[in-house]
This record gives C-alpha cells, structure tokens and sequence, in this order.
C-alpha cells in the first residue's frame, strides 16, 4: 500500500507542471482569438413555408465559413441543434446529442450542411431555428461559438 502511494506521489511531481512562485500564473485561458471573429461565420437555417399536419419535412442548416483563414474546427457529430417552437415559444421537438467528437480542418470559405427531418403533428405557426455550437483552434488559441440561424416561421395546415 505505501509502495503504490510513493509511486503515485513521485508520479505527481514528475508529471505536473512546474510552478514558479516568483512567477503570476497566465490569466490567458486561450479561449480567445485576436483574429477569428462572429463576422468569420453566419449560420443559416432554409424550411418550407407551409406544411401538411403529419407530413415529414427537412430542415437544412447551413455554417458558412466567411474567412480565407486555414483553421481547425471541433464540434459534436453534429455541428447544428435544431429548434422547433410553437407560437408560445413552447419547443415541440426534442434533439439527440451525440457527444462522440469531431474534428474538421478548414483551408478557406466553406460550407456544412446538415439535413434533419420532422412531423408537426398539429396545424399551427411554428419557429424554426438551429444553433451551432463549436470550437476553433486557430494558430494555438481556441475560442468558442455558439451562434443561432435567424429563426424561419413555417405554417402547418391539416
């Protein structure tokens, strides 16, 4: 029992970073990036504008990558989370989360797609959105984003 706790002990020392008193630990948390900016992405979101009740219809998600910059983007499978919202605000629809992680390199203006499907079961105004959540590693510093498409109102007849 003593052997496995020096070995531990020994291990912490050798293995953790070295800590110089004289020395303030950095503020920098490298979640941010000097040049990559909101104006480097747009998220977009293209629905039909009317719907039959129990009819499956596609929502397409679109991030639009508006720099020439050669980044590294890491995000879920899935870049976008899709929002269905009755008139209320209520959200209808639920949305699994694959957290199984992804990795993209981007070399220039590009775009992710990303297709799903739904049934609005009862006749109404709905609000359709996606957010699209990610990191981008650029030159060392990473930033987070979290940026949501204009919502697009589809109505839903029997």
């Amino acid at each position: 029992m003593k052997i496995i706790i020096v070995v531990i002990i020994l291990l912490s020392l050798f293995v953790a970073p070295s800590f110089n008193p004289g020395q303030l630990p950095s503020t920098n948390t490298g979640m941010e990036s000097k040049k990559t900016d909101m104006k480097d992405f747009t998220a977009r979101v293209t629905v039909p504008k009317k719907l039959k009740t129990g009819k499956a219809f596609a929502v397409k998600a679109e991030l639009l990558v508006n720099t020439e910059q050669k980044m590294t983007m890491m995000s879920r499978e899935n870049v976008f989370v899709f929002l269905i919202k009755d008139r209320n605000g209520k959200q209808i629809n639920s949305f699994g989360v694959h957290d199984a992680g992804k990795v993209r390199t981007l070399s220039g203006k590009e775009t992710i797609s990303e297709v799903y499907h739904y049934k609005i079961k009862e006749p109404g105004v709905y609000m359709i959105s996606a957010v699209a959540e990610f990191k981008i590693n650029k030159d060392g510093s990473i930033k987070d984003y979290k940026m949501e498409a204009d919502p697009q109102t589809v109505e839903v007849t029997e």
